[in-house]
């Protein structure tokens, strides 16, 4: 990822969002969004890259980089990123709040991850999830 100075940063001419910004690397323009800078400056390194905290239906309470949350059956749930990481050997964190927290994670992808809920049975719960790791 290259490095972005904010005092480098113009507003793009002639776009449809006026949250657009030009940017200027090794000769090349590219248009960005003010949430892709949010996303890169905001989340520095050491900084977690996504975060959820999402109820026992997959409704998302709040996040960070969740484009969105599906039921995937009892007690199982699939979070999707607004953008992706670099590989899936992300570090992960996550709690099933209502299970004793008892949870686990059963597949890692750079697009998303699937947590999943355990007491003895798999049991739908509140849930929370962290990840570091390198965004593409």
């Amino acid at each position: 990822m290259a490095n972005v100075k904010i005092s480098d940063l113009t507003a793009a001419s002639a776009v449809a969002d006026a949250n657009q910004f030009e940017i200027t690397e090794s000769g090349a323009s590219k248009r960005v969004t003010a949430a892709q800078i949010k996303t890169y400056v905001g989340a520095g390194d050491g900084s977690a890259k996504m975060w959820v905290s999402l109820n026992d239906a997959a409704v998302v309470a709040d996040s960070f980089n969740v484009s969105s949350a599906s039921d995937s059956g009892v007690g199982k749930y699939t979070v999707n990123f607004t953008n992706a990481f670099s590989n899936s050997d992300y570090a992960n964190a996550m709690i099933a709040i209502d299970a004793d927290g008892n949870g686990y994670t059963s597949s890692k992808s750079t697009t998303s991850v699937r947590y999943n809920n355990y007491t003895t049975t798999f049991t739908d719960a509140s849930t929370e999830g962290m990840i570091m790791g390198d965004l593409a």
